[in-house]
């Protein structure tokens, strides 16, 4: 009798079976000796001890597993046919600095560390976590089918991990919510405050609202069956005890502190997502970061930074908040387009060429769902009048809307009820709509940074899309600079617009912080006079 059998009996001793309750199940095991035409009554339990399986399993690693005899046909009763099983072998968890430098060069992961940082090895796969972490994590994302890290991921999750500060730009759709979610939640499920602990532990900021709800989301998701106190973004309540995460937006978290609802003393992960855009010296969100930083007290305190573009400008107003030392991870370019989206310029003549072109790319068949971006509130509304139809499922998306009427617009194109949404710079920033199929450039982006967040809404997550930009004569100046992203992407662009003169730096200021004047795109509004 082999030690596996002895294991079995003893584990087994003065068990009784109910063959009354499970009658069915014993019945499973009486099938082939019933089709006998002289079958006798067997005992149930030599039955249970003779069931073979196809392979023979050392359930309880004793060491004498049998092998199958040479002519055993077992493996061969699912309709006479060889069943290949494949073995699938894990990639070796990079621990060598040679091999993690091969792995960043083969992902184009580029390391500046300019505090003399080295870098933490990569991690591959979510499984490889460290065993401190709770599996959860790992199944929630599993769920999706989530199982290898993107390159941003491969590097920024061991960084945080750390507890390392550091600016990260990566491409749109590239994972970078999940790189700074995923660390920030293992390392707070292990470093439990205690029990008098009072205030916020993880603060991740973002420019709206809209992408603060989707990060919301993406953080309830992660932190599905784990005890975390997450603060919600429409909720003004009053400071918390042992709070976990917030998702918000730099005025109302600069608010609820300055109203003394929230402390910020007690924070250890700050997360400022598109940074670009809270940098941009256009907007107060400066002013009310300086704010937010002041009141970080925790001697250990995590700066972390992301954006899917980083010109050198936003380098230099990111270095004024970043503690030392700090590492920059850039994933590609520091201004690069996905080459997930097929892109195109398309010469349209004038203003109202653009409503024709459109038309014309709907009639023709486009990718749905679609977005088109335009350069303000009142463009939003003169296009949805051209372009709107009763067959046709178009709406606007704009910050003349309310909350709510924004909140129910986003709903509404994420299920699927908005087949085109016309909107303003508002949803270029981390929207993550999965299946955008098509993204219009009705009016030409005024910066390169600007077009590479437009493109991004499409293409995400390992999907494919298309995105097109119409331009006239008065678009020239900024012309080449988009077109060279398009060529750097793989699309195809005219040899006489990478020869455009650039402007001069001063020109380029002013158009970045300046909005064209266009003329009406309806064909019914009376002509201008030039």
């Amino acid at each position: 009798m082999s030690s596996r059998t002895k294991v079995f009996q003893l584990l087994t001793s003065g068990a009784k079976f109910d063959k009354g309750r499970f009658r069915r199940d014993v019945e499973v095991f009486h099938e082939k000796n019933s089709e006998a035409p002289n079958a006798q009554s067997v005992n149930t339990a030599d039955t249970l001890m003779s069931v073979r399986p196809a392979v023979s399993l050392d359930f309880f690693a004793t060491g004498d597993a049998e092998e199958e005899a040479p002519g055993d046909n077992t493996a061969q009763t699912m309709g006479e046919k060889n069943i290949d099983v494949v073995q699938v072998v894990a990639p070796p968890i990079p621990t060598s600095r040679r091999m993690c430098d091969k792995i960043r060069r083969e992902h184009q992961i580029r390391i500046i560390s300019r505090d003399g940082v080295t870098p933490p090895p990569l991690l591959l796969r979510f499984a490889d976590l460290p065993v401190s972490i709770p599996r959860r994590f790992v199944t929630n994302l599993a769920r999706r089918g989530i199982v290898e890290c993107t390159p941003v991921q491969m590097q920024v999750i061991p960084l945080l991990m750390t507890k390392t500060s550091g600016l990260v730009c990566a491409p749109t759709g590239s994972g970078k919510t999940v790189a700074y979610l995923l660390p920030i939640l293992a390392k707070l499920s292990v470093e439990q405050p205690s029990d008098d602990a009072v205030g916020l532990r993880a603060a991740i900021v973002v420019p709206t609202r809209e992408l603060a709800v989707q990060v919301e989301r993406e953080l309830h998701f992660l932190a599905d069956s784990l005890r975390f106190q997450i603060m919600r973004v429409d909720k003004n309540k009053a400071q918390a005890k042992k709070q976990d995460v917030m998702v918000t937006t730099p005025g109302r978290l600069s608010e609820m502190h300055s109203g003394g609802k929230l402390d910020l003393a007690t924070v250890l992960f700050l997360v400022l997502d598109e940074t670009d855009k809270l940098f941009d010296p256009t907007t107060n969100y400066v002013a009310q970061l300086e704010e937010i930083f002041s009141a970080l007290k925790h001697p250990d305190r995590v700066v972390a930074m992301f954006s899917a573009t980083v010109p050198q400008a936003v380098d230099q107003a990111a270095s004024r908040f970043l503690p030392t030392p700090s590492i920059r991870v850039i994933i590609g370019s520091r201004v690069a387009s996905t080459t997930s989206v097929t892109q195109r310029l398309m010469f349209v003549g004038d203003e109202r060429g653009k409503v024709a072109a459109t038309r014309n790319l709907i009639e023709d068949g486009l990718m749905p769902p679609v977005l088109v971006f335009v350069q303000s509130v009142e463009r939003c509304e003169e296009v949805f009048r051209e372009v709107g139809s009763a067959h046709l499922r178009v709406s606007t998306m704009h910050a003349g809307l309310s909350n709510e009427e924004r909140s129910q617009v986003v709903e509404n194109f994420r299920i699927g009820n908005i087949w085109v949404l016309i909107t303003t710079e508002l949803m270029a920033r981390g929207m993550d709509f999965k299946n955008v199929g098509t993204v219009i450039n009705f009016d030409f982006p005024r910066t390169p940074e600007s077009y590479v967040h437009r493109v991004g809404r499409a293409g995400r997550a390992g999907q494919k899309g298309v995105a097109v930009t119409f331009f006239t004569v008065d678009d020239k100046e900024m012309l080449r600079d988009i077109a060279e992203i398009v060529k750097r992407s793989g699309g195809h662009v005219e040899d006489w617009m990478l020869q455009l003169k650039r402007p001069g730096r001063k020109r380029r200021k002013e158009l970045r912080n300046s909005t064209p004047h266009r003329k009406p795109v309806s064909s019914r509004a009376p002509k201008e006079d030039d």
